[in-house]
């Protein structure tokens, strides 16, 4: 470089503008100007499996592609997004609403009852521990002793004040006790960095005795349940209190159970998730042998493999989840979070996480290429690094300042065709064809033309390092070539598996409570556990506000009461939908045969003798009947890119890491690599896209450290 010349840029090409990407580009802009990166992004939004738009043409209302909820033990997101917040001078808090309650349904005998629950508000808040003091992630002792300390309370909650309160402490109480001094020395050892592996094993060892004395207690109560029983039907078996108790009991015994026996064997957790979950704790259960058919069937457990869609196939009758990912994630929920269990986000995913991570990677000066869908990667001839990116640009803006927001903050429905190169012939073709858009791998528009990008060359279409932020099964087309020459990514391919999810919205016309759902406050708006394929339930209301239906069609001047949110699975089998005109019928058509076997559980007053008065919900005035249902938002995720990145037993060990893909210059993010969390969830993709900044940045983990990645 000769004298007073400008330095030069390392050029980084962000492909996809999922969470992944965005939070590895931001990270990189942040701490790194020198670089020069650009995002590459199919289509006209970002976002991901997180993307969602306003449908201008029914009231600004938010689409979503399912649901999305935070919790307070996502440490690495909240840290990403208080940064962004600040950027832009905005209050983080302002775009959430706490929930620190929910409903599980269980199934009891011939019933569905309503467990509703809830866990205090938890000191600070999330991103705390990353702004102040690094990675302190809790490890398993520490999680252990936590769990049992929380089955302590819970045992003396249920029998405070019953004539049975100082038997049940003195009979269950005094094991808990000692189990929970046990695991507490073994957690405060641990983080004094002792280094007494004699002393470290005789504490397992008091542990596991403790747990074998807790298992006895738990066994002879059994038996004496099992003899009263006759005599006690109306008021043992019938006492949803007693067998949640039991049910607590049962499931918290048989995971600290498993965690001290692994701690003792050195057993890893990528070594534990070769078993199922469900599988794994019927080795530790109260018994020493199996966990009771109604703990194993019980709303807690299927919640866990609910909220990960752990069905092998999509089946919800197959269901699969490795044990030692789905343990540790589960307890990192329960007890390594800071503030409220759960975040509702005010605006909808997009507005809240996309928009203002968009909005500070601009503001850093971090370049967007939209329209541009990736069709392979191609190797340098010594199969070393990735040597040309070739790209479909689907459409080309009129102008480089091209926005593709409307209002300043949200995402439409459709591109904004006026603000494109021959925009009228795309807005017709799509039209035409009427099954795709350009968010679909198989539809590419007239208007299209190719673009090749080349590793080291000069100008725009040149780059110097990757970042590879685009899900697991479009990869598989994508990154051919990169599987045939290294073994790993192949068996990476084999082993990854994901599943596709349907979602609905339903406005109401009045509140959920009008409508029937007897829970009282945010009990009422959290809900998991209920009959497939759509178990889970959100009551989103607080989004209305930021709809646009004040001044919308033939209703002006009204709104809706409540809007629910249900999302699913999809088995397998039935993904051969052609178009989106079959997508959305088949959520439809699912959801009515829902409602008709379901929905009066939950909404009892949006029911008459016929069935689900359609009527309920909110729609143009002059629709009726199942017009207004036929309006309302349906959704199937088929598109390999909308497929969820499942967690199966024995498949976590394949995963490949952010910074180890085996090419130079190549580094992953998303929800499918390696990053310590492990599943499909916004924190996984954060922690990939943090750890992907990382390795490009050549940062050590002291300098850039990510929480729970060693956990």
């Amino acid at each position: 470089m000769s004298p007073g010349a400008a330095p030069v840029k390392r050029r980084v090409a962000v492909l996809g503008g999922g969470l992944g990407g965005l939070t590895a580009a931001y990270e990189i802009a942040c701490r790194a100007p020198e670089c020069e990166v650009t995002v590459y992004q199919t289509g006209w939004r970002l976002g991901g499996k997180v993307a969602s738009s306003r449908n201008r043409d029914a009231g600004m209302r938010i689409e979503e592609h399912g649901i999305h909820v935070l919790f307070g033990a996502y440490e690495n997101l909240f840290h990403i997004l208080r940064r962004v917040y600040d950027d832009l001078q905005l209050p983080w808090q302002a775009a959430f609403e706490e929930r620190h309650d929910f409903t599980l349904m269980e199934r009891a005998q011939d019933r569905w009852v309503a467990w509703s629950a809830g866990l205090p508000r938890a000191a600070g808040d999330p991103g705390d521990c990353l702004a102040t003091g690094g990675d302190q992630t809790k490890q398993a002792p520490a999680l252990t002793a936590d769990l049992i300390s929380w089955l302590r309370d819970r045992v003396f909650e249920y029998f405070a004040g019953t004539p049975i309160e100082r038997p049940a402490r003195w009979f269950f109480g005094g094991s808990v006790e000692q189990t929970h001094r046990s695991a507490a020395s073994l957690r405060d050892q641990a983080a004094s960095g002792a280094d007494a592996r004699a002393a470290r094993r005789r504490l397992l060892w008091r542990l596991r005795w403790n747990l074998l004395l807790l298992r006895i207690v738990g066994w002879i109560g059994h038996i004496l349940w099992f003899l009263l029983r006759p005599f006690l039907k109306d008021a043992v078996e019938r006492s949803d209190n007693i067998r949640r108790l039991w049910i607590a009991a049962e499931l918290s015994v048989a995971c600290a159970a498993g965690l001290t026996a692994a701690a003792m064997d050195g057993t890893t957790r990528i070594q534990l998730d070769a078993f199922d979950l469900r599988q794994w704790l019927q080795r530790e259960g109260i018994f020493g042998g199996r966990i009771s058919r109604t703990t194993a069937e019980s709303a807690p457990l299927r919640m866990v493999y609910e909220v990960v869609f752990g069905y092998a196939n999509g089946d919800p009758a197959q269901p699969a989840l490795a044990a030692g990912t789905g343990i540790r994630d589960l307890l990192r929920l329960l007890f390594d979070r800071r503030g409220a269990l759960a975040y509702a986000m005010r605006a909808g995913s997009a507005e809240t996480l996309v928009t203002p991570l968009y909005r500070a990677l601009q503001q850093r000066g971090v370049r967007f290429e939209f329209f541009h869908r990736v069709d392979h990667l191609e190797l340098d001839a010594d199969g070393r690094r990735v040597q040309r990116i070739h790209f479909t640009r689907q459409a080309t803006p009129t102008s480089a300042a091209y926005d593709p927001l409307v209002d300043g903050s949200c995402w439409p429905h459709r591109p904004k065709y006026e603000l494109l190169v021959d925009g009228e012939i795309l807005a017709a073709a799509e039209r035409a064809d009427g099954e795709r858009n350009l968010e679909m791998p198989t539809f590419t528009p007239p208007t299209a033309t190719t673009r090749v990008l080349e590793y080291g060359a000069p100008g725009p279409d040149g780059f110097d390092a990757v970042v590879l932020a685009i899900p697991v099964e479009p990869q598989k087309q994508i990154c051919a070539a990169l599987a045939k020459h290294d073994p790993r990514w192949r068996e990476m391919f084999e082993h990854t598996k994901t599943m596709s999810t349907q979602s609905v919205q339903l406005w109401f016309d009045v509140t959920a409570r009008d409508l029937g759902w007897p829970a009282s406050g945010s009990q009422a708006l959290l809900l998991g556990g209920y009959a497939q394929p759509f178990g889970n339930w959100v009551d989103f209301s607080i989004t209305l506000e930021h709809e646009g239906w004040a001044g919308w069609g033939p209703g002006r001047g009204k709104r809706p009461g409540s809007v629910a949110y249900l999302c699913g699975p999809v088995p397998d089998a039935d993904t051969g939908l052609p178009g989106l005109t079959a997508q959305r019928r088949y959520a439809q058509q699912r959801c009515t045969a829902w409602l008709a076997t379901h929905g009066r559980r939950l909404w009892p007053k949006a029911f008459d003798d016929a069935g689900f008065d359609c009527n309920r919900l909110f729609a143009a005035a002059h629709l009726r009947g199942e017009a207004r249902y036929d309006a309302q938002f349906f959704r199937t995720n088929v598109n390999p890119s909308d497929r969820y990145t499942l967690t199966l037993p024995g498949t976590t060990c394949f995963r490949l890491a952010p910074g180890a893909s085996g090419f130079a210059d190549l580094y992953l993010a998303g929800d499918w690599t390696a990053n310590g969390f492990d599943v499909g969830s916004v924190e996984a993709t954060a922690m990939s896209g943090r750890l992907a900044a990382r390795a490009l940045l050549q940062k050590t983990a002291v300098e850039m450290p990510v929480y729970g990645e060693g956990a």
